[in-house]
């Protein structure tokens, strides 16, 4: 019996999410991130329960995210959510969107390599008229489901607030994007500009996980319907 099971059946999970098949919606929206961790689709990222796997936890959202307690985690998502990352994204694709096709390569490498400029407006060249009005908001929703159900995990909220959250961040998710294809491809978007690279090997690794996602039949997105109802 996996969490979500558990904490449905000990009455800690809100009226609105009593039905098993929305925990595994609301985990699709870390997948990515959840196989970057090496955990198993077979089991919906099922976090480890020992004792010491929640202590390394906690030190990594220490460590990674200044986050030991509520405050510092909610002060995260705020940060998160204020868009920083997508707003930045959103100036670049409309000043390209000025330019003929000819007239972005040429700005862009007047820009070179070496600067991390280069690779951000690659990347947003690359996939701007890929992606929805909502653009790589994808990455921000991920990072803070991420955060929530990690956070929880480690009882620095509890899974009611976690579920809360979580709720709240999926129904953005679901009515900014069509698919989990389209949603799957914003993240990839927002991961890679995030980073700034355009380095071959870091896009090929994120793209097979991405691939993965969509031909392994333990995937959440083979087996969750992406419109599912969420309230």
């Amino acid at each position: 019996m996996n969490g979500w099971k558990r904490a449905e059946l000990s009455g800690q999970v809100p009226p609105s999410l009593k039905l098993a098949d929305k925990g595994p919606w609301l985990r699709g929206m870390s997948a990515v991130i959840y196989e970057l961790e090496h955990l198993s689709k077979r089991n919906d990222y099922e976090f480890e329960a020992g004792e010491e796997e929640r202590e390394r936890m906690r030190e990594t959202l220490l460590e990674d995210w200044e986050i030991h307690d509520k405050a510092s985690m909610l002060l995260w998502i705020e940060r998160v959510k204020g868009g920083e990352n997508s707003r930045l994204f959103e100036e670049m694709r409309a000043f390209l969107d000025t330019m003929r096709d000819e007239e972005q390569l040429k700005y862009i490498q007047s820009l070179k390599p070496e600067n991390t400029k280069y690779h951000e407006y690659l990347i947003v060249r690359t996939y701007m008229y890929q992606l929805p009005a909502a653009g790589i908001a994808a990455w921000d929703w991920a990072y803070d489901a991420y955060l929530c159900r990690k956070c929880a995990h480690v009882g620095i909220i509890t899974r009611t607030e976690s579920n809360a959250l979580l709720l709240d961040i999926a129904l953005k998710a679901q009515s900014a994007y069509n698919s989990w294809k389209e949603y799957a491809v914003a993240f990839m978007a927002g991961r890679l500009f995030r980073l700034g690279t355009t380095e071959e090997t870091v896009v090929q690794k994120h793209l097979k996980i991405v691939q993965q996602l969509f031909t392994d039949p333990d995937s959440i997105y083979i087996r969750v319907k992406w419109d599912l109802a969420l309230q």
